[in-house]
């Protein structure tokens, strides 16, 4: 494991790595958008996966887009970014967003 402040992960990783941190905030933001504006939700709804309509699906689709899209613009920037830094990152978007969501139904069940 690399201890030093050094950039050895290929771009390929960095870039998908700072994509994965993109994807789980936006990851919150669509469920919480989806539990205030209904009609979000009806709309993804009606987007069909498989002849399957439901809401998660389409959530899960808009992700995996984003996911792939800004991964493959980060890689092609080739970002150097320290590695502690692309790893405290990952580990501070799960926090924050695991934290956020728990929060946001503690709220919304005690309101």
């Amino acid at each position: 494991m690399n201890t030093t402040n050094e950039v050895t992960f290929d771009s390929m990783t960095r870039g998908f790595g700072l994509s994965t941190s993109i994807a789980v905030f936006f990851n919150v933001l669509l469920m919480i958008a989806k539990e205030h504006f209904v009609s979000l939700k009806d709309f993804m709804k009606s987007i069909s996966f498989f002849g399957i309509h439901h809401h998660w699906l389409a959530h899960g689709f808009f992700l995996l887009l984003i996911f792939i899209i800004l991964g493959s613009i980060f890689t092609r920037m080739d970002i150097k970014v320290r590695d502690s830094f692309l790893r405290n990152m990952l580990i501070a978007s799960f926090v924050i967003s695991s934290s956020s969501i728990v929060i946001f139904f503690l709220l919304e069940f005690f309101a």
